[in-house]
């Protein structure tokens, strides 16, 4: 449940942000969705193991569900009715397969070797051309706004590739010049055609892919580690564990919003309407960006989040458990 409180984030400036004390203070429930029980028994027990898949579930492109992978099984959640169903996973994979994108004709996964598309009407599974390097196993940040099931950036411990499914191919797209070690990746963002937007220490780099040699360019040097970045509509945002970084859409820096007291951000997800800030110590702040209101509640943990695109509801990972997802219908 969740109730309204004062909001710990100072948010105030003239580029459709709204002052923090313009907000008013509801009382709303944030109410988890429960998926129905699978019988038999072992059937269910695939996704206990769905842990060690890496990064985040994918929204299905109708907005009613949610996809996701264990052991065995490529698996939908129907968020609305809490239905579950499953396909079997290709044979010949190498370790733990993941979803990375999802449109009405298909669904694309990766493994440690490379990337398999599913076709929804065949219900076959092809895998591409390519693979990864030996070693660079692929550490997804979750679904980078902007991803399509057609150009599919994927970050590795030593590199970005990048999957063209139209084409069939798995390429490399930056390569070791531009590694990030495994257990540091941040998420990314899409900024445009042939282009990234990926954090790298300190510094917000815009990578240029497109071309005969890879450009990169420091678009902002921030005062701690940058965790994530994140675009919606022409808006940028970033975040560290102390701030949130906006941009206009030249990728000017517009305002800096600082965590008052002893929290930190853990993670921070952006929508048309709802900003989320999930903090370490398990509270979360909604602050409605149409509606001017705010909430706030507490008890909830994650590393990763993902607003649906229908704005009704909020998909949460853990990376130890099966994935949460929350109605937002309260909200309005």
């Amino acid at each position: 449940m969740i109730r309204g409180a004062t909001s710990i984030l100072m948010i105030c400036f003239a580029a459709g942000l709204f002052a923090s004390s313009a907000l008013s203070q509801n009382s709303v429930s944030f109410t988890p969705l429960s998926w129905n029980e699978l019988k038999p028994a072992t059937l269910a027990a695939d996704t206990m193991h769905v842990d060690k898949a890496g990064g985040s579930p994918v929204e299905d492109v109708d907005g009613r569900g949610l996809l996701f992978t264990g052991t065995n099984y490529l698996w939908r959640w129907n968020i609305e009715d809490g239905s579950v169903s499953r396909v079997p996973l290709p044979p010949g994979r190498t370790g733990q397969a993941t979803p990375v994108a999802a449109d009405k004709n298909s669904v694309v996964i990766v493994d440690h070797e490379s990337a398999w598309v599913f076709a929804r009407s065949s219900k076959t599974w092809k895998k591409l051309d390519g693979s990864f390097d030996p070693g660079c196993s692929p550490s997804i940040a979750g679904p980078m706004p902007g991803n399509d099931s057609h150009r599919i950036y994927i970050v590795t411990d030593c590199g970005v590739y990048l999957v063209l499914t139209e084409s069939g191919q798995l390429l490399r797209a930056v390569g070791d010049d531009f590694a990030l070690a495994r257990r540091e990746v941040p998420s990314m963002s899409v900024a445009g055609s042939g282009a990234i937007l990926i954090p790298e220490g300190l510094d917000l780099l815009k990578v240029t892919l497109d071309g005969p040699r890879v450009r990169k360019k420091t678009l902002y040097t921030a005062k701690s580690k940058i965790l994530g970045v994140t675009r919606v509509d022409e808006q940028t945002i970033a975040w560290t564990s102390q701030a949130l970084i906006f941009f206009n859409r030249d990728m000017r820096r517009v305002q800096v919003v600082p965590v008052l007291g002893r929290r930190k951000i853990q993670t921070f997800a952006a929508g048309r309407e709802f900003h989320f800030v999930l903090f370490t110590d398990g509270s979360l702040e909604v602050m409605g960006l149409v509606t001017r209101d705010k909430w706030s509640g507490k008890d909830f943990t994650g590393s990763s989040m993902i607003i649906g695109r229908s704005g009704k509801y909020v998909f949460m990972n853990s990376h130890q458990k099966l994935p949460r997802v929350f109605s937002l219908v309260n909200f309005r």
